[in-house]
């Protein structure tokens, strides 16, 4: 190495260059196979993303029809146990009214009844098998029901929703 300066030096940074990008192409690779594995019946869990062409432009997306959950259901009664749909109605943001105080939340969204029919998650208060069968109920974080209600049982309480206006252009 002391005789052959420039070869070493390139060789060390050439093998460290390739340890430091097989390293993040694993950690990418972890992180990609990782998602929603923590539910129970991960392995049965399946996205459905359609494709749209638009004149030669393609684009891949989650959003379809809502018509398409019952459909699959009903069409494929042997492949297609449960679906749910999950929607944001494409807002960045939504306004959550509790009493005299008002939250400017980014991440809010609407899900059928059958939501946690088929992802597991742990209550603090309430029922996963009930959570969502009546309408306009809510399923709210622990981190977001302390920022609501402090320490206080939020079980019950009354909120609401207001999509924020869009500034005029």
């Amino acid at each position: 190495m002391l005789k052959h300066k420039a070869t070493a030096a390139i060789n060390i940074i050439g093998l460290s260059i390739g340890l430091a990008s097989f390293i993040l192409i694993l950690m990418y690779v972890q992180d990609e196979l990782s998602y929603d594995r923590y539910h129970q019946d991960a392995d049965r869990i399946y996205r459905l993303v359609c494709k749209h062409d638009f004149e030669g432009v393609g684009e891949e997306s989650a959003s379809a029809p809502f018509p398409v959950a019952p459909t699959l259901i009903m069409e494929y009664p042997g492949l297609i146990e449960q679906a749910v749909r999950i929607f944001n109605f494409q807002a960045p943001r939504s306004l959550v009214h509790l009493d005299d105080k008002t939250f400017n939340e980014k991440r809010l969204f609407f899900a059928d009844s059958t939501y946690f029919q088929i992802f597991n998650h742990q209550f603090i208060y309430g029922d996963p098998k009930i959570a969502l069968n009546e309408s306009y109920s809510v399923v709210i974080i622990k981190t977001t029901a302390h920022k609501y209600f402090g320490q206080e049982n939020p079980m019950g309480k009354t909120m609401s929703l207001r999509k924020p206006l869009r500034p005029k252009s």
